[in-house]
């Protein structure tokens, strides 16, 4: 009989490998903040790691912020993509609204993982309450419709008969 190997944890890191301790740190942080806040990790449909919050699938990357160089060594226009030393946490429920914290200049990534694991519950609280709003408004739309074609099934009948 086949062992199936164990899913692991696994949170997304793109970032240059002189800053791979300080990544690993807040990634140490945030899975044990998540973990005291009482979330759980899991997998999505596509076997991705995600962080479950209210029944929503968050996902959770951390990578180096790159930049536009201009080439100037090249007799032609180019650029050049270049990593920065500034970190980036990002968060998604879907591909298409995501939300990004940045070290800046004033304040380090560090300092922003507390209201980074705020924005997040919130951001899930308000995701889980519009979910459930949209799912009693199908509710009803099923029902009108129901309640439609019963009207249109005794409308034929009576020109039947």
């Amino acid at each position: 009989m086949e062992k199936k190997a164990k899913k692991k944890l696994i949170i997304p890191i793109a970032v240059d490998k002189k800053y791979l301790a300080r990544t690993l740190l807040i990634v140490d942080f945030l899975v044990k903040l998540i973990e005291f806040r009482g979330h759980h990790f899991g997998f999505d449909i596509n076997d991705q790691n995600i962080i479950k919050i209210l029944d929503r699938e968050i996902h959770l990357s951390i990578r180096n912020v790159g930049k536009y160089v201009t080439n100037d060594d090249s007799k032609y226009a180019s650029r050049d993509f270049v990593m920065t030393e500034l970190l980036c946490v990002q968060m998604y429920e879907d591909t298409w609204n995501r939300k990004e914290w940045k070290d800046t200049p004033y304040s380090a990534i560090e300092e922003k993982l507390i209201r980074v694991m705020a924005y997040i519950e919130l951001y899930a609280k308000y995701s889980h309450e519009y979910h459930l709003e949209l799912k009693e408004s199908w509710r009803k739309q099923a029902i009108i419709r129901e309640q439609e074609i019963e009207k249109q099934k005794r409308l034929k009948m009576k020109k039947g008969n």
